[in-house]
């Protein structure tokens, strides 16, 4: 018995209809794996918009002890305090504690200390050296999505 062998491919329209789909498939791979690579992937917290300053002699807090202080003014916007950490050259710099603010609203039988637009906060740690002169790297990161909303590199005054 003899087979037909059938000649016939694929339409052209048919052709071109895959390979425009194949294409918009790899298109999108390629898309969410790039944006794999980037700081703003997913999520929905917004960067701060705020103004740091280091100062090296800080507050007194008992006799001659000083603590260096950070402060973050809040441009616009508010900020729920307890949703981020805040660093300097890695070093943990908030804690509930920690925080001394003018003026401040902490929010019935929580820590959770707020600052709106045109407040200052100041964070102050007994762990942190700073020199006056020196750039420090400061970060605010969201705790939750572990996003860094605000960063910037700040040389201490005395």
């Amino acid at each position: 018995m003899q087979t037909k062998k059938n000649d016939m491919g694929v339409s052209p329209v048919i052709a071109v209809i895959l390979m425009v789909a194949i294409t918009v498939v790899l298109a999108g791979v390629v898309f969410l794996w790039a944006q794999s690579f980037t700081n703003e992937a997913g999520g929905t917290v917004k960067n701060l918009n705020v103004r740091g300053d280091i100062d090296a002699n800080g507050i007194v807090v008992a006799g001659p002890v000083y603590y260096p202080v950070l402060t973050i003014e809040v441009i616009s916007g508010k900020i729920v305090w307890s949703d981020y950490k805040v660093t300097i050259n890695g070093v943990s710099v908030w804690d509930v504690a920690d925080l001394v603010t003018a003026p401040e609203t902490i929010a019935a039988g929580t820590n959770t200390v707020t600052s709106n637009a045109g407040d200052t906060a100041y964070f102050s740690h007994s762990t942190l050296a700073v020199t006056s002169g020196t750039e420090y790297s400061v970060k605010v990161v969201h705790i939750k999505e572990n996003k860094i909303v605000w960063e910037a590199n700040i040389i201490a005054v005395a």
